[in-house]
């Protein structure tokens, strides 16, 4: 969406603002992915930060024709990590 793409733009020039209506548009669907393999809410929590820390420093990642396809996606890298993490930790 065209409404993204702008969000990221604005990202890039460090605008919070824009990160935050990114994350409003986003935070839900996000945490739903997060939560079909993640039920620790901390976790899910922090993987839901990470995804957006990367967004605020590399927003160019992201700035495909779907964003939300490129957000979803790193969403479930960062969750398939944290689980490997997990594993190697217990």
């Amino acid at each position: 969406m065209r409404k993204d793409q702008a969000l990221l733009s604005q990202i890039s020039l460090k605008n919070k603002y824009a990160l935050e209506q990114l994350y409003d548009r986003f935070h839900l669907i996000l945490m739903k992915v997060i939560h079909t393999s993640i039920q620790d809410p901390m976790l899910s929590e922090q993987i839901l930060k990470q995804l957006f820390k990367e967004i605020w420093d590399n927003p160019a990642h992201f700035d495909q024709r779907i964003v939300s396809s490129a957000m979803i996606r790193r969403c479930k890298e960062i969750v398939k990590e944290s689980k490997r993490f997990q594993k190697l930790v217990n």
